[in-house]
């Protein structure tokens, strides 16, 4: 990372007057200006295209056009960045030109009726294609190779009716209708001729514009791919062969029996003059040449779009992460070498070390991963292997996968259940949310979705849920030992989320910034704008995944250009002055206190000050135990009191218990002597299952144990591997075990 300081000049108005301050501008190593408030970028934006769908090179090759749903991008293939990004209009469905200028949005369902034709450049609307009084929808559009004309299907008012539309005036004529709706249209034949066909169908059509005439047809077999291009398609012909069509004619020009080892190939391509055919072979590309009988070349890249350049010399690919130029002779990659900063793909998985110095990244599949330094975004070691990453550093990156903390949880977890029961709605059914929690898990942030909740009776199936909603709205941050809520955070639109590590600061991605957040105060502590030319797609916020610095005081975001960025988040506290004597009893009883925000104030001023309070809460705490003989028999003797008082003192003794009392209440019930003992016995039992919050000492018990891990001294430990040989059943034995394994996963990546 560079700084460069930038002088606001402005004209001296005295000899004795100062300017302003510079301003302080941080470069990446790549020399690009970096945000304001980000220290470093991880990753280099050189030649990094990871979404687009379509892409095309410039006759002159200097160029690559790659677009998505959401926006154009003009590569320069000799610096590796972006020369132009243009968006698209929003929720686009439709086609974009080769030379990503003009796109042809067209609407479905509900959504609208007819077609708009788009200035991409300008993002200006020209015309609009279609009576939308008449509520014209199109199935399907082509738009011609010279950009002068549309030819659409129509799916109603008159179905299947095909037009070609001139867009300099906005009129159409039909040409003809076909029997069926199709999936894709193409131009074919220098844009003389259009060819329709449907993904489901065993036909494909071909129509003359001029005259409207069914040209041909070409029958399909098994599941098609056609690939047109120019004059030439290509089409797949299960299991292992590919046929080449002349786009004229319709008469087949060559075929090819591929390799028993290629079985499994996806055509993507056919170059210009119709030799050679682009494939997709499983992890590989490879470029068949129908005069040789024989693959050209092999080369490790997976499916994405792919083009050839007009001249067929060259062919341009989307794969991992990154744009390829090639030699469609050789294979050979015409662009520099790859920077080894560069990720193999999107960054999957993040994570600081321990001591906060470096952030080690996976890449995409079972891609290599990375080890960078966090302050200057300088590579430091690679490849390494993903489980290593994982072994070595502490906090995962935060990606935002649904339910992570119960998808596969059962109700009798004495970790998850309480609050997942909470969560629950009344009718059994979950409603629609994302939840994400912290690297300990004692924090849950809830978005809630778009839309109704839905009842889902297996929670296994709610990934699949969640997955289908357009995008996430407000962030209820909630304590997961009682499910209770902390705060309600007011946000349009929200992406990831994260919590610090102190479980102090949880932090929001949005569209266009994110913010941090102090979690009991649900105040905003500090925004931070992003502005990209970009737009992120409806359902994600401008970056992917989030995590803190084990400190609290920076942030590691996964920005949409395949990079990770570091930003400054610190935000002073004072310091905090020693507890008395008083304070600490008070703390104590807080601890135990139903209100989340209380407890958590507690915790905090007692992991802020561990000299005052470790000694406090060792001499406190104590491991899970079941009543001794003694105190069982006193208390069955009370439940069984002929005193309304003394029995119903006795039924809260029994629940303040907690945990401890279940085994006690399900052996007496067995040896009850009376009908009205074991009633009160059978009362009490259903409120000791785990589905029920922690109260009392065992909730205290629970929030004092994330006060002795934050100390994390050997005395601190010793206390929870006490804590750790109580009832097995109970919450505060299992979370001391949890507590004490993470630890030493802590310890163990710290190596």
């Amino acid at each position: 990372m560079r700084t460069l300081f930038i002088a606001l000049l402005l004209p001296p108005l005295a000899a004795a007057e100062t300017g302003p301050a510079p301003r302080e501008v941080r470069l990446d190593l790549d020399g690009d200006i970096l945000p304001p408030g980000a220290i470093a970028r991880l990753g280099s934006t050189r030649y990094r295209e990871l979404s687009a769908t379509r892409i095309a090179l410039t006759p002159d090759g200097t160029q690559a056009i790659c677009s998505d749903d959401d926006n154009v991008r003009v590569w320069d293939l000799k610096t590796g960045k972006t020369a132009h990004v243009w968006r698209l209009p929003n929720d686009f469905r439709g086609v974009v030109s080769a030379d990503g200028q003009v796109a042809i949005q067209i609407f479905l369902g509900i959504r609208g009726a007819g077609a708009d034709v788009w200035d991409v450049p300008r993002g200006k609307k020209v015309r609009s294609l279609g009576d939308l009084k008449a509520g014209n929808r199109f199935a399907a559009v082509a738009l011609a190779p010279d950009g002068r004309s549309v030819v659409t299907v129509d799916a109603r008012p008159r179905e299947n009716l095909v037009r070609v539309w001139d867009l300099a005036s906005g009129t159409d004529r039909v040409i003809g209708s076909i029997k069926f709706e199709p999936d894709y249209l193409y131009f074919l034949d220098g844009g003389r001729k259009v060819l329709a066909w449907d993904a489901r169908g065993t036909v494909a059509f071909a129509f003359d514009l001029a005259d409207g005439i069914e040209c041909y047809r070409v029958e399909l077999t098994g599941q098609p791919f056609l690939r047109p291009s120019g004059n030439r398609f290509l089409l797949h012909t299960p299991p292992a062969g590919v046929a080449m069509y002349d786009a004229a004619t319709g008469k087949l020009v060559a075929a090819a029996k591929l390799p028993a080892g290629l079985k499994e190939c996806q055509p993507a391509g056919v170059s210009p003059d119709g030799r050679c055919a682009l494939l997709w072979l499983g992890g590989e590309m490879g470029v068949w040449d129908f005069t040789t009988g024989k693959l050209r070349f092999r080369v490790p890249l997976r499916a994405g779009p792919a083009a050839f350049r007009d001249d067929g010399k060259t062919l341009a690919v989307a794969s991992d992460g990154a744009l390829s130029v090639l030699d469609a002779e050789t294979g050979k990659d015409l662009l520099p070498p790859a920077d080894p900063r560069r990720l193999a793909g999107p960054p999957m998985v993040f994570a600081w070390a321990r001591d906060g110095k470096t952030v080690g990244v996976t890449g995409s599949g079972n891609g290599p991963g990375f080890v960078f330094d966090s302050q200057t975004g300088e590579l430091l070691r690679r490849p390494v292997h993903e489980r290593l990453i994982a072994g070595w550093f502490l906090l995962p990156g935060l990606q935002s996968h649904p339910l992570p903390w119960r998808s596969n949880k059962r109700d009798d977890d004495p970790v998850h259940a309480g609050a997942k029961a909470l969560l629950r709605g009344p009718d059994g059914g979950l409603p629609g949310f994302r939840i994400t929690t912290g690297g300990d898990e004692r924090m849950l942030a809830i978005a809630g979705g778009d839309h109704e909740p839905a009842r889902i009776e297996d929670v296994s199936k709610i990934y699949w849920t969640l997955e289908s909603r357009t995008y996430y709205r407000d962030v209820s941050v909630r304590e997961r030992y009682t499910g209770r809520r902390l705060c309600e955070l007011s946000i349009a639109r929200v992406g990831d989320v994260g919590f610090s590590q102190d479980n102090r600061l949880v932090a929001t991605l949005e569209p266009a910034q994110f913010r941090v957040w102090d979690i009991i105060a649900g105040q905003e502590l500090l925004c931070r704008r992003v502005v990209r030319p970009d737009r992120p797609p409806p359902d994600l916020a401008f970056g992917d995944g989030l995590a803190f610095s084990p400190d609290g005081r920076q942030v590691a975001i996964g920005n949409r250009d395949g990079t990770i960025l570091i930003w400054d988040v610190a935000i002073p506290r004072p310091k905090p002055a020693p507890l008395s004597p008083a304070d600490l009893l008070r703390l104590w009883d807080d601890l135990r206190a139903d209100d989340p925000k209380v407890g958590w104030k507690a915790v905090h001023a007692l992991s802020d000050r561990p000299a005052d309070a470790l000694h406090f809460l060792m001499e406190r705490m104590k491991h899970v135990t079941a009543p001794d003989a003694t105190a069982a028999k006193t208390l069955l003797e009370e439940l069984d009191s002929p005193t309304y008082r003394v029995r119903e003192a006795a039924m809260k003794k029994v629940l303040d218990l907690g945990d401890a009392a279940k085994p006690f209440v399900e052996e007496s019930i067995k040896t009850a002597n009376g009908a009205e003992l074991r009633k009160r016995l059978e009362t009490l039992l259903p409120k000791m299952t785990y589905a029920n919050p922690p109260t009392g000492d065992d909730l205290r018990r629970l929030r004092a144990i994330a006060v002795l891990e934050a100390a994390g001294t050997k005395e601190a430990r010793g206390k929870m591997d006490e804590l750790a040989r109580g009832l097995a059943a109970a919450r505060v034995t299992v979370e001391a075990k949890v507590t004490l394994d993470r630890l030493g996963a802590r310890d163990q990546a710290g190596r």
